[in-house]
């Protein structure tokens, strides 16, 4: 699927997250939205929800650390 925006991935991962049977491109979801530069509060809201679900844990590929560092920058030039 092609992701127009964070918050229209984060639409469909936030749809499909809880199944008990993912769709297999909930993981292509997930890191669109992880690697995907903030523009606006509703896109770091979005990346930080998406960081939340995962309880802390982190990924072993690095991604919610790339953005969290991503919102750190947006919200120092804002």
């Amino acid at each position: 699927m092609s992701w127009t925006s964070i918050p229209h991935a984060h639409e469909y991962w936030k749809s499909c997250q809880r199944r008990a049977e993912p769709p297999p491109n909930l993981e292509d979801a997930e890191t669109f939205i992880l690697t995907t530069r903030p523009a606006t509060a509703q896109d770091a809201a979005c990346i930080l929800d998406v960081i939340y679900a995962n309880g802390g844990d982190p990924r072993c590929d690095g991604l919610d650390h790339a953005a969290l560092g991503r919102i750190k920058g947006f919200l120092a030039a804002a």
